[in-house]
């Protein structure tokens, strides 16, 4: 077992499996972008401490990235 299954488990995470090299793609993609922008943006508001950041996620970064990179479904096409 995993160090972040292990994580998943004690915080009661279900870990939901891709079942195909498109979702996987998709995954990959949005774990980047998190990596990518959120240190910077965490940087620039000298966010330095885990409770500032518990702070700041929820209210500000989680909306404003779903927003900036939502679209609408395709229709007829079926994710899992």
């Amino acid at each position: 077992m995993t160090q972040f299954r292990r994580m998943c488990e004690k915080l009661v995470i279900e870990i939901i499996a891709v079942e195909s090299p498109q979702a996987n793609g998709r995954v990959e993609l949005n774990h980047g972008t998190h990596q990518d922008r959120l240190i910077k943006k965490m940087r620039r508001k000298r966010i330095g401490a885990h409770e500032a950041a518990n702070m700041y996620l929820p209210r500000e970064y989680v909306s404003e990235h779903n927003e900036r990179l939502r679209s609408p479904a395709v229709e007829g096409e079926e994710y899992r």
